[in-house]
């Protein structure tokens, strides 16, 4: 579906991207900059709702609704819609000739989930927490190898990157022993809380497997126990004074 939006922002000049609205009226697909795509999530309930009504009454090919410097050009396909953002001067007999391909795929493809991304803050409070966690095993393999430490880390870390590629996207470990933080928070707003918790947590369990098979057991047992210490004081209220 990705493909099919693409090509069609290729096709013809003024089309600025697409979006397809789902059954449920949510945004399932989509080619789009990053401040559209955010307006795009925001009117997509709408213009389902509006599509709906408008069905009730009669039927129709498109829904054109003109702003101060573009134009969204709705398309009905079966139980969904197809919405093409262009300039505002768009030629629409050309854009419904052109559109055709991708109605067709809109029809025949099937829509993968949409992932329920974090909330930033939410996501760095979790980093955050983290963050002391990792410099647990970080501090004590360091401690021993300095800064061999990091490709160490780095050793085990390709296993990781295959079960969570967008949040590990192009992070490693640096030379104090630690992954790549900023990267792995920017990496965070790609995915959703449970794909966070999940890869932060394998994170935690490499470093610690690698901290045993280089500094040995008894190391790598202080830190577990330093990490579930840690763990039960987070889940402990905050106090105020």
């Amino acid at each position: 579906m990705k493909a099919a939006l693409e090509e069609l922002k290729n096709i013809m000049t003024g089309i600025r991207g697409s979006f397809v609205i789902d059954e449920k009226g949510a945004v399932g697909a989509e080619d789009l900059p990053a401040d559209l795509s955010e307006k795009a999530a925001k009117i997509s309930k709408l213009l389902y709702y509006v599509s709906d009504v408008m069905k009730s009454t009669r039927e129709y090919e498109r829904i054109i609704v003109d702003s101060e410097d573009m134009k969204l050009v709705a398309m009905t396909v079966n139980s969904r819609l197809l919405v093409i953002v262009a300039d505002k001067n768009i030629n629409l007999p050309l854009l419904k000739l052109v559109s055709r391909a991708a109605i067709s795929k809109v029809k025949s493809e099937r829509l993968q989930p949409r992932v329920a991304r974090i909330d930033p803050a939410k996501a760095a409070q979790i980093i955050e927490r983290y963050h002391r966690l990792f410099s647990v095993p970080a501090d004590k393999l360091t401690e021993i190898f300095q800064i061999q430490a990091a490709p160490m880390f780095n050793s085990k870390f390709y296993e990781m990157r295959e079960d969570h590629p967008i949040l590990l996207k192009s992070v490693g470990f640096q030379d104090d022993g630690l992954p790549e933080m900023k990267r792995l928070k920017s990496n965070s707003m790609l995915v959703s809380n449970d794909e966070l918790l999940a890869g932060l947590e394998d994170i935690l369990v490499s470093m610690l497997e690698t901290l045993k098979d280089t500094a040995g057991g008894n190391i790598a047992d202080k830190a577990i126990d330093e990490i579930i210490q840690i763990k039960e004081d987070q889940k402990k209220p905050a106090t105020t004074v």
